[in-house]
């Protein structure tokens, strides 16, 4: 069993077919393996395609689990009985990431899934997304199918969600899927800059044909804008119910290592609130008296506040060499993450630059 997964380059993709259902209440799958790819470049390479895994296959169902079967040849059928458990039926393969590969599964089995999605812990809710998100990053589905999916199942989380069962690692892999699918879809970052740039750069071009390409500029601005707005609508029940910027002796482990990176977001996907509310708690402390774990989208928030970019900036360049090294590394990850959606990305190599001369000049001395 071992040969076929440390002799061989790669891993397997589980493919799950329902095929339908049969009257003494059996669900019948056709189930096939091949070997997963990043992109769709060799997936005709015929010695790609006859790369076989011994793969142990385990099946979650409402009513428990199977006992586990090693899937050996390209295809296999697969008949197990209808569990349904308090309305609730679904059929999970490789529940808690028990093996490694994903499953491809298709829209009936995915559907009873979503259906359920709330009835799953918040491993296997993180298994389902994890495959999904995979399979649109490899070019299997496209990226309307993987949000339309991610849509429908964070409606169904929102609507049940609670203060006790907010999960760092189910909403950190939101988080990570939504940046990474922005960062596609918007290279200049932020918006304004991404106007200002555009204009630019495309107000005198033309296309081959002859015609503007301002309409494709307008187009993909709309696009950028418009994603943004879906990720703050998926990401604004998760931050009230936190309690936003507010931090709790009572807060979960959860809670407290979660609270930044939805407020990291939430600046980037330009929700005018939460920049708001980060800067005011900016101006009105020190460094020392803000939460450690949101000094980075504090900082972040202040920088990307409208009017207060420049002051923000500065106030950095002043007081840097006076903070202590965990702020100083703060500031610079606040930095690091403004720089990479803005034109001040010139200024953050220009302060390192000449702050790591200072610190070499005073130590030769």
């Amino acid at each position: 069993m071992m040969d076929s997964w440390i002799l061989q380059p790669g891993f397997p993709l589980l493919r799950v077919h329902m095929t339908g259902r049969l009257s003494n209440q059996t669900v019948e799958f056709e189930l096939s393996q091949q070997r997963m790819l990043m992109s769709d470049e060799h997936r005709n390479d015929m010695d790609i395609q006859a790369q076989l895994w011994s793969i142990p296959v385990l099946v979650q169902h409402a009513a428990g689990q199977t006992q586990p079967i090693i899937m050996t040849t390209a295809s296999q059928q697969l008949n197990l009985v209808q569990q349904v458990n308090n309305g609730v039926e679904y059929y999970m393969f490789n529940p808690n990431m028990s093996g490694v590969y994903h499953v491809f599964y298709d829209n009936a089995t995915l559907q009873l899934l979503q259906n359920s999605f709330t009835s799953l812990t918040a491993l296997n809710q993180f298994t389902v997304l994890a495959d999904r998100l995979a399979l649109m990053l490899s070019g299997y589905i496209s990226a309307d199918s993987y949000l339309l999916f991610l849509y429908d199942v964070l409606q169904r989380v929102n609507t049940d969600l609670a203060i006790n069962k907010v999960s760092y690692v189910f909403w950190r892999h939101i988080i990570s899927a939504l940046t990474t699918i922005d960062s596609m879809f918007c290279e200049y970052g932020s918006a304004t800059l991404y106007s200002i740039q555009t204009d630019l750069w495309m107000a005198n071009a033309n296309n081959n044909d002859g015609s503007s390409s301002q309409s494709f500029v307008n187009a993909d601005h709309s696009t950028l804008q418009n994603f943004r707005s879906f990720s703050r609508d998926l990401l604004a029940p998760v931050w009230e119910l936190v309690n936003k910027w507010s931090s709790s002796t009572s807060d979960t482990d959860d809670i407290t290592s979660l609270r930044p990176y939805l407020a990291s977001a939430l600046i980037l996907f330009n929700d005018t609130q939460v920049i708001a509310e980060g800067y005011s708690i900016f101006v009105s402390n020190d460094l020392t008296a803000i939460d450690p774990n949101l000094i980075v989208p504090v900082l972040e928030a202040a920088l990307t506040y409208t009017s207060a970019t420049e002051t923000t900036l500065q106030w950095i360049f002043t007081h840097f060499s006076n903070l202590n090294s965990e702020n100083q590394l703060n500031a610079l990850r606040a930095l690091g993450a403004f720089c990479i959606i803005s034109l001040f990305f010139f200024f953050f190599f220009f302060f390192i630059f000449f702050y790591i001369k200072h610190k070499m000049g005073n130590n030769k001395t």
